[in-house]
């Protein structure tokens, strides 16, 4: 099943101020819910956990998310991340970019787009499973 989702809003805060935070995975973490970083690999590479809910289904995945673009100059950046569910029944890949605007209002924008894709975990869970195709 994919999931595609677009955001875009706007702040008071400095472009600068909202790329420096946006830049730092263990700021942003915070932002997720669910979400956690439990280990750093590398520089651009970091494992952790999320909690998904779908409806009355609730999974927890561990993973691993890594930044495969950063650009400063245009405040541009890529990641990717890859799990499996805690129970080894099911898998999640994510690609997401975001950009940093500054506005001639003063204003900053950031805009995010993200395609969620979750491979098949326990259709069993869902009661109109039988009945239903997601794709």
């Amino acid at each position: 099943m994919k999931v595609t989702m677009d955001k875009k809003f706007q702040t008071e805060v400095a472009a600068d101020k909202v790329w420096e935070y946006l830049r730092d995975p263990n700021k942003v973490v915070d932002c997720v819910p669910g979400a956690k970083i439990t280990e750093q690999i590398d520089e651009t590479t970091f494992e952790g956990t999320v909690t998904v809910k779908l409806g009355p289904v609730v999974t927890n995945f561990k993973g691993q998310v890594k930044i495969e673009r950063l650009d400063d100059d245009s405040r541009e950046l890529e990641l990717t991340g890859k799990g499996m569910d805690s129970k080894g029944t099911g898998r999640a890949e994510m690609k997401m970019k975001a950009t940093v605007t500054a506005l001639e209002n003063g204003k900053t924008e950031v805009a995010s787009s993200m395609e969620l894709n979750l491979k098949p975990f326990c259709w069993s869970c869902f009661p109109f499973s039988r009945s239903a195709s997601l794709s």
